[in-house]
């Protein structure tokens, strides 16, 4: 084979390969294929309780669970059944038990879980969450152009709180049943506020109150109700 013929089979076996390249673009799929196929995916919903995290899941994405194939040693697994009877674990739990025979770290085992917010906290406002707070934390949150994800911006200025000063600059009087006007500054010399709300010094007392017996942080705080007026 001479020159020339190598160079014909080398430009039919590169234009071989086009042609290959384009049918298989051209057969791709569209995106409504795509979509259709996503749908499919997740047309049951994330209805599958994993049995050692406990998050709800879809099928795709989670085993049915044998408790035979795992370290007998390990307290991970929980008795927690889906909405058919069956137990799955997912593919995360899978991998860190069964491969590296290790404790997830979103596993129920790990007593992490968020607790409820209590009622003294949860009927805050933002001014008054700030004014029982150790630390106030100054920040410029901005959206991103892309995306709409929130990003900070600049410095951040972090300002340890007093709540004893707190509760000695919390006058009550009558004509204000229960509520003051108060204004945040990041410091006093500052024309300008970050905050400007009503306050209710009797629930932030309240909740003063209840973290200094639910938080080691607050053992030490000392409330001074004598600026308040009771009547």
């Amino acid at each position: 084979m001479d020159s020339s013929e190598k160079k014909d089979v080398i430009k039919q076996i590169v234009t071989r390969r086009k042609e290959l390249k384009e049918e298989k673009c051209s057969s791709a799929h569209s995106l409504d294929y795509y979509i259709q196929q996503f749908n499919l995916n997740i047309r049951e919903g994330p209805y599958y309780i994993c049995v050692v995290c406990n998050r709800l899941l879809y099928r795709k994405t989670v085993f049915e669970f044998k408790k035979a194939k795992y370290n007998s040693s390990l307290c991970l697994f929980t008795s927690v059944a889906s909405f058919n009877g069956n137990m799955y674990i997912c593919n995360t739990c899978h991998l860190t038990v069964k491969k590296k025979n290790k404790t997830p770290c979103q596993a129920v085992y790990n007593n992490l879980a968020v607790d409820d917010v209590p009622p003294e906290l949860a009927s805050l406002e933002k001014l008054e969450q700030i004014l029982i707070s150790q630390r106030i934390v100054f920040q410029k949150i901005v959206v991103m152009p892309k995306g709409q994800q929130r990003n900070f911006k600049g410095a951040i200025c972090n300002v340890p709180v007093s709540c004893e000063e707190t509760c000695h600059v919390l006058p009550r009087p009558p004509d204000s049943s229960g509520i003051i006007m108060l204004k945040l500054k990041r410091k006093l010399q500052f024309r300008g506020h970050v905050y400007f709300q009503a306050v209710r010094p009797e629930v932030v007392l309240h909740a003063l109150q209840w973290l200094q017996r639910n938080n080691e942080l607050y053992e030490n705080v000392a409330i001074n109700l004598e600026n308040i007026d009771r009547e």
